[in-house]
């Protein structure tokens, strides 16, 4: 049995054994689990059928103090067994996060040790280690992480990974915050990355507000990604208009053991700019009207694309709502030049719940020797004991250039206990 499966199967026990300890000790307890059964049958152009039918189970527990001052412990994994014989290995799973946390009324002072999830500023990873945070003033807020990447994990070894980082923000009520970010992360010594970020958030009184972030990587000395948005809402209408610039040669790490999965665009060196801008109207009578835009520069490629849409939306009432969609892509190779049909539903009333999706796209030009992509998905499902237990079945199926066919099916069955 691999490490990794001994702690997804020593988080299970401990898990499964919280709620009598925590019932006895009168100790909040929640529990949540989703049973997931997949099913797939794929025809790629050219080549073999290939199906699957995957089961996964994903495991969350959370105990102690979970709305305030004091104590908790959190805990999130998942397996997976593979009923079929789609996958060289026949079981799998992962520990996603698992900590103990101590948070204090004062400051909203917090500490946490263990494996964890830490976003904040330019961090977007799990890390084996400790985070702290506090308001140290009523105006500025600090906190900073440091332990071993779990991204690393597997690449020779975890001796020498480390990372850290940390954000010192400062605001002023809801009004503005502005915070400025570090992290770098080293494997087996050697640093992989290394990155400053700035963010964004102003919402003064008024209609107008503005969100956004800047990275640098300092590996690289080069700006890896500006993207920012703006809102102005006037009351039924909202407009957002939005820019973002990519630098693929400096947005991954420097070093060549990142595992990052499109880490190979790095090596294009090219630089994305994209300038869009989405506007949306609310009728009285619960109907939506919006359109959308979006150019896109690419430097190296020295190509240029836009797309441009209409949107309609009807509320039913609640979450139940009816919408299509119509856009067309403008560019210069064959897979962005397109039309693109879209419409969508989602109805709930009482404990059904009904879903449904389709999608039609044609292509100026053919590609493989196919003019056009389908995609339909339907769904439904229903709430049980109390709303503790939800039960969904939903299939797809879709056909592009590069899928003859690919149909999908997957039954999930979701339970809450406890505190959420």
């Amino acid at each position: 049995m691999t490490k990794r499966k001994r702690l997804l199967c020593g988080t299970a026990a401990v898990l499964l054994g919280f709620p009598p300890a925590a019932a006895r000790a009168a100790v909040p307890f929640g529990l949540q689990s989703d049973t997931v059964v997949r099913f797939f049958s794929q025809e790629r152009a050219g080549a073999d059928k290939e199906k699957g039918v995957p089961a996964y189970e994903y495991l969350r527990a959370d105990a102690g103090h979970l709305d305030g001052p004091g104590l908790s412990a959190h805990a999130y994994g998942w397996g997976r067994y593979d009923l079929g014989s789609y996958y060289d290995d026949k079981s799998e799973g992962e520990i996603l996060y698992g900590y103990l946390q101590y948070a204090w009324a004062a400051n909203n002072a917090f500490v946490r040790a263990g494996r964890q999830y830490v976003f904040q500023g330019v961090a977007d990873d799990t890390v084996d280690g400790l985070r702290v945070g506090s308001d140290v003033t009523p105006y500025a807020t600090l906190s900073a992480y440091g332990g071993q990447p779990v991204s690393l994990e597997t690449t020779n070894g975890r001796a020498g990974d480390r990372t850290w980082g940390g954000r010192a923000a400062h605001h002023f009520g809801g009004y503005y915050e502005i915070g400025v970010s570090f992290q770098r992360t080293d494997n087996d010594g050697e640093r992989q990355e290394e990155r400053l970020g700035i963010d964004s958030s102003i919402t003064p009184p008024g209609p107008v507000s503005l969100t956004g972030a800047s990275v640098r990587n300092l590996a690289t000395d080069a700006w890896s990604e500006h993207a920012y948005e703006a809102r102005l809402a006037l009351g039924p209408f909202d407009l957002r208009p939005s820019f973002q610039r990519f630098d693929y040669g400096a947005y991954f790490g420097d070093g060549d053991k990142v595992p990052q999965v499109f880490r190979f665009l790095k090596s294009s060196d090219e630089i994305v700019t994209t300038l869009g801008a989405g506007a949306s109207w609310v009728l009285p009578n619960r109907l939506e009207v919006a359109a959308k835009a979006k150019h896109y520069d690419y430097r190296e490629a020295t190509d240029t694309a836009w797309y441009g849409a209409g949107l309609l939306t009807y509320r039913l009432g609640g979450a139940s709502e009816v919408g299509a969609e119509g856009g067309r892509m403008h560019g210069s190779t064959a897979d962005n030049r397109y039309w693109l049909w879209r419409g969508h539903g989602y109805w709930e009333k009482g404990a059904l719940l009904l879903s449904g999706d389709a999608v039609y796209v044609t292509y100026d030009e053919d590609i493989q020797d196919r003019g056009h992509s389908t995609f339909a998905s339907l769904g439904a499902g229903t709430r049980l004991l109390s709303d503790a237990l939800k039960l969904t079945l939903s299939g797809e199926y879709s056909a592009d250039p590069y899928f003859d066919k690919d149909l999908r099916a997957t039954l999930t069955a979701q339970y809450s206990f406890g505190a959420k």
